[in-house]
């Protein structure tokens, strides 16, 4: 029976210093492929540090993802789909996310992510909180909206709207420090009119 130690203790890290030394002495084949001992105790050793190296990756790659991001939205009227993301490897609280459009016009059932045709990058001021289409009015009756929430105590939110054509897409308005419980659609037709008003 193994010893389960538990990851990120001492103990654990004194397991994990000392079986990677033990693994960098076993003698290897010419080809480079580690040559493994016969010895019962050796092999479990070898085991225990190969579970515990699982274990500290697996620990640390949760840790950056507690606030990732990621979300599929139909765009049918125009025969896409596009993936909203959030920037791997960004602290929470700032950072980035994109948006990708793919064609979904020729595209079988399960495979509408094949055909990639245009995207883009915008900053965000704390985590991303949703994706969705919303009609907002003539000049973007099928926009695809982003929202987010800021990581203060507040939780202000943002959104930012976007237009897609077969080859590109644009953002067309936004909006921040919006109170949580804000109607997002409405203040983005608010942001669009006045934009319209200005030209």
């Amino acid at each position: 029976m193994f010893d389960f130690v538990a990851p990120g203790t001492s103990r654990w890290r004194g397991h994990l210093r000392g079986g990677l030394r033990d693994v960098m002495r076993m003698p290897r084949y010419p080809s480079g492929i580690l040559h493994l001992p016969p010895n019962d105790i050796s092999m479990k050793h070898c085991m225990r540090v190969l579970l515990s190296a699982a274990a500290f990756v697996a620990v640390h790659a949760q840790a950056a993802d507690d606030c990732s991001f990621v979300k599929k939205v139909e765009l049918p009227s125009r025969q896409q789909s596009a993936v909203v993301s959030s920037g791997a490897l960004e602290p929470c609280s700032t950072g980035s996310y994109a948006v990708r459009v793919y064609s979904t016009a020729h595209a079988a059932p399960g495979f509408d992510t094949d055909d990639y045709v245009t995207g883009v990058l915008h900053a965000r001021d704390g985590t991303v909180a949703d994706a969705f289409t919303a009609d907002l009015g003539a000049r973007a009756p099928q926009a695809l909206v982003v929202t987010t929430r800021s990581a203060g105590s507040g939780g202000y939110v943002g959104a930012q709207a976007y237009v897609t054509t077969p080859r590109a897409v644009r953002l067309v308005a936004s909006v921040d420090g919006l109170a949580p419980d804000a109607d997002v659609t409405a203040a983005l037709r608010r942001a669009i009119g006045k934009r319209r008003a200005a030209r």
